[in-house]
C-alpha cells in the first residue's frame, strides 16, 4: 500500500495502515523512514517532542553524508562536519535497495518525491531516521578517524532537533516552534537586504494552542522592513514549508506588487453527469488585500 500511494507522488494521497506507519521507531521495529526529518515533523510541530537521529544529514557527490547540524553532546559524538557511510560495514546507498525490496512499510505514508532526483535525494538523507534497522553505524569523523559505533547508543535518547536543511543566516534568527512562531525576519548583516522565513501559511485557530496567521505576521515583516529599514532588496525562503493555506499568500502581494494579486481559485466537479462541469468552492478564497 505504501509504495502503492507513493506512485502517486502526491502527498496529500495515501493508503497506509496507521497503527503500523505511525509506531514508534523501536530497534529492530521494520519501519522505514524516508526522509531524514520526517519522523520528528508531526511530534516536534504538533507536540514539542523529539526526534530519532539528532543529527541533519546532506548528500556528498559519492552519495555518504554529511552532518550539517547536530543536537549537543550527540549519544555517538557527532559534530558537524563527520560523514555517514551507512550500516553494518555496507553504504547507505546500498542499503536503501534492499529495503526498498523488502516491502517494508514507510513511516511516512505518502509520496516520497514526484521525480526520480527528488526521491534518490530524500532517500538518501534518511540514513540516520533509520539507524533502528542495523547493529552498527559507520563513521568518518571530521579528523579521518574511521569509526564502527553500536546504534545501541540511540536507544532512549530524547534528542530535540528540527531539521529544515536551512544554513543560519548572519543576523537573521529561525522561526520558534517552541513559542509558535513561524515566521522571523531581520536585515542580513553587513547589508540591506531583509530576509524572512516563513516555516508554514496556517490561520489562528489551526492548532490547539494559541497562534497569529502567518500571513498577517508575514505581511508586518514585509512591511517594516521595507519602510523602517528601508531595505533594497529581499529574499523570501519559504523552503521549509510545513503546509496551510492559500489565502495567507496573498496578503502581502499587494505591498510587493502595488496591485492585488487573484492568485488561485479552487473549483470541485459540479455534475456527476458531466466531468467538465465545475463550481468554484464555497470556501475559495476572496481576497480582501485592503
Amino acid at each position: 500500500m505504501c509504495k502503492l500511494s507513493s506512485a502517486l507522488s502526491d502527498i496529500h494521497s495515501f493508503m497506509t495502515d496507521l497503527p503500523i506507519a505511525t509506531d514508534s521507531l523501536k530497534p529492530g521495529m521494520p519501519i522505514f523512514v524516508t526522509t531524514g526529518s520526517q519522523s520528528s515533523i508531526d511530534k516536534e510541530f504538533f507536540y514539542s517532542e523529539y526526534c530519532h537521529f539528532g543529527a541533519t544529514l546532506s548528500p556528498l557527490s559519492d552519495s555518504s553524508l554529511l552532518v550539517i547540524n547536530v543536537i549537543p553532546d550527540h549519544p555517538l559524538g557527532l559534530e558537524a562536519g563527520d560523514i555517514i557511510l551507512g550500516y553494518d560495514g555496507i553504504p547507505w546507498k546500498n542499503l536503501i535497495t534492499d529495503i526498498l525490496n523488502a516491502d517494508i512499510p514507510f513511516y511516512f505514508p505518502g509520496t516520497i518525491g514526484n521525480n526520480k532526483q527528488a526521491v534518490d535525494l530524500q532517500l538518501l538523507t534518511s540514513a540516520g531516521e533509520n539507524w533502528h534497522l542495523f547493529d552498527t553505524i559507520d563513521v568518518i569523523k571530521k579528523s579521518g578517524n574511521a569509526l564502527h559505533l553500536p546504534t545501541s547508543l540511540l536507544q532512549n535518547k530524547k534528542m530535540k532537533l528540527l531539521s529544515t536543511y536551512q544554513l543560519h543566516v548572519s543576523g537573521i534568527n529561525f522561526p520558534d516552534f517552541d513559542e509558535r512562531k513561524y515566521v522571523s525576519w531581520g536585515v542580513i548583516e553587513g547589508t540591506q537586504i531583509g530576509y524572512v522565513y516563513i516555516w508554514n501559511w496556517t490561520h489562528n485557530g489551526d492548532f490547539p494552542f494559541p497562534t497569529t496567521s502567518t500571513g498577517d505576521e508575514f505581511k508586518k515583516a514585509i512591511n517594516t522592513l521595507i519602510n523602517d529599514y528601508k531595505i533594497t532588496g529581499l529574499i523570501i525562503d519559504s523552503r521549509y514549508n510545513t503546509g496551510g493555506w492559500t489565502d495567507e499568500i496573498p496578503k502581502v502581494l499587494n505591498v510587493l506588487f502595488n496591485e492585488n494579486q487573484d492568485l488561485f481559485r479552487a473549483y470541485s466537479r459540479n455534475l456527476s453527469s458531466d466531468h467538465y462541469s465545475l463550481m468554484q468552492f464555497a470556501w475559495a478564497p476572496q481576497y480582501d488585500l485592503s
